[in-house]
């Protein structure tokens, strides 16, 4: 155990440095390239922070009964549509140093990979699942460019560490600030109430949960709930309106067509109806029809069998069938991944599943670089190279639903396995 804590303490600082120095390349590429190392997010984020420092505007208009107390408020930036949180976390950017936010980022990412040791139950094993992550360069790169979304990855990894402990309160306490930041965690509800206790035999005991929560299931709903609700109230009273539309609304109806992977982008470009329109908030609620089958599908297929391999493939598939879909949602379920590894590894063995790994992620790789050279003629070339980026868009979600179908076989085979050895 002594050995195990070692090697990872080893493995985090290791992953940490070279975090470090991405953040160090990048302020030399943003300062001597055209293509910014810098994501545009970090830029809206530390400018939310300036805001919040700033004076209200003689001719601003804002809302909330405390506007303009505590400044003009992130949301006075243009773009801004995050939760006042993390412009509150980047105020060291405005005060200190502008690479005070991508640091902050690069250790919470570090500290995830050390949760995802503790969530698989340590020893050798937490040391290679931790690895999965720790180095992995997706992963580096995104928190190096400033991007947020280790602090979400790192709140789940957390909740199913404190799951794992039976420590419901914590789990409850990490997941609703999840969710607060960001709300696709909420799809992981009623997976984790089912793996606390019982689960309803019947739809219709939906409706009456009196009938099958037990205690840790109370403690984790109430709780996580309060937390959400409490820093949903706080900053509805601190910015009114706009912080409720801008956090969560907005992203509902969000119709992007740079920088997305979806295919629904050629859709989003091409549309003339105005997204706010009537017939637009319908087709941006039709998006959301092949993720609810398919998570309706996966979740109640899995809930009960394997907890982490639940979550993870609804993450999977919620991002492959999203309608606005970037690189930095990739780490929502490339955190999760380690943890269903494990599973894989005992059925097959560690060198035949890292064989396997890595020819998918090959295959994976194939549709992103065609995205990505299309993308760059597109946006630095002049090229119109839209159908391309369509095509690659629609090569993409095929490969990723055939992982999926690949590891949902994989997967059933290992369980059948276990269940063999333990008759």
């Amino acid at each position: 155990n002594m050995r195990s804590q070692g090697q990872l303490a080893a493995v985090c600082a290791v992953a940490l440095a070279v975090r470090v120095l991405f953040v160090a390349y990048g302020a030399w590429q943003d300062s001597a390239a055209q293509l910014q190392f810098t994501d545009i997010d970090y830029l809206v984020l530390t400018d939310g922070a300036r805001f919040v420092l700033s004076p209200v505007a003689a001719n601003a208009t804002a809302s909330g009964a405390w506007a303009g107390v505590l400044g003009a408020g992130p949301y006075a930036r243009a773009t801004y549509r995050y939760t006042p949180l993390l412009a509150w976390l980047m105020l060291p950017n405005v005060v200190l140093h502008a690479a005070c936010g991508k640091l902050l980022f690069c250790v919470l990412d570090v500290a995830a990979g050390a949760g995802i040791a503790a969530a698989v139950g340590g020893g050798t094993t937490g040391v290679a699942a931790a690895c999965v992550w720790l180095l992995n360069p997706v992963a580096a790169v995104v928190s190096a460019r400033g991007n947020a979304e280790a602090i979400v990855c790192g709140l789940v990894v957390a909740c199913l560490v404190a799951l794992r402990r039976r420590a419901v309160w914590a789990a409850a306490v990490c997941y609703g600030l999840a969710v607060h930041l960001k709300v696709y965690p909420i799809l992981y509800a009623f997976p984790i109430l089912f793996h606390l206790g019982e689960r309803p035999r019947r739809l219709a005991d939906l409706l009456r949960p009196w009938r099958w929560l037990n205690a840790a299931q109370w403690t984790f709903g109430l709780v996580s709930f309060t937390v959400f609700a409490l820093l949903t109230v706080l900053f509805y009273v601190l910015y009114g309106w706009t912080f409720l539309y801008e956090t969560y609304l907005y992203h509902i109806t969000r119709a992007d067509h740079r920088h997305n992977f979806s295919p629904y982008f050629y859709h989003i470009y091409l549309s003339t109806v105005g997204a706010s329109s009537g017939a637009g908030i319908v087709a941006a609620l039709f998006g959301f029809v092949p993720q609810v089958a398919a998570l309706a599908a996966v979740g109640y297929r899995f809930h009960a069998q394997h907890l982490h391999f639940c979550l993870f493939l609804m993450t999977f598939l919620f991002v492959c069938f999203n309608k606005v879909c970037t690189v930095q949602y990739y780490l929502w379920y490339l955190s999760l991944l380690p943890l269903v590894l494990q599973a894989f590894a005992r059925r097959w063995g560690v060198r035949r599943v890292a064989a396997h790994g890595v020819a998918l992620a090959a295959v994976w790789l194939v549709p992103q670089v065609l995205w990505l050279h299309a993308a760059y003629r597109l946006e630095f070339g002049g090229d119109i190279t839209y159908v391309w980026l369509w095509l690659a868009s629609l090569l993409l979600v095929t490969v990723n639903a055939g992982i999926a179908i690949y590891l949902i076989r994989y997967y059933l085979a290992a369980v059948d396995t276990e269940k063999k050895k333990l008759k």
